[in-house]
């Protein structure tokens, strides 16, 4: 009888990670621009955008994410477990959280102003 209530949590963790690679992956309309191929998905809501998701081709063994920045990810800063790069644009600091390692990435954002006033708004 014991033995069942181990493949309860069992079951439920696989079914949460099918969910989440299930969700993981999306299908975007593919564009070019200067020669930089992406693609771009809009998500809506009662006529209402509320995410834009953007995809383009990186570096390999390279991730980074950008996203709107929540009470939850300040929580986190403020007690030390995660660490945001800070651009020297507090405006942009306070919008966006940028989810990276990547030393050169944050040197090419916050270096160029033309690319903080393209995501910005974005976040808002």
């Amino acid at each position: 009888m014991w033995f069942i209530f181990g493949f309860i949590p069992l079951f439920g963790f696989i079914m949460y990670g099918i969910y989440k690679r299930m969700n993981a992956s999306w299908d975007g309309i593919h564009k070019t621009h200067n020669g930089i191929s992406y693609k771009y998905s809009i998500i809506s809501n009662k006529y209402k955008v509320v995410k834009v998701i953007l995809g383009i081709d990186g570096i390999e063994g390279y991730d980074y994410s950008l996203k709107r920045e929540s009470s939850t990810d300040r929580f986190f800063k403020k007690i030390g477990i995660s660490n945001e790069y800070q651009t020297s644009n507090t405006e942009f600091d306070n919008t966006v959280y940028i989810v990276s390692d990547d030393d050169a990435l944050h040197s090419k954002i916050s270096s160029n102003e033309e690319i903080i006033k393209i995501i910005e708004p974005l976040a808002n």
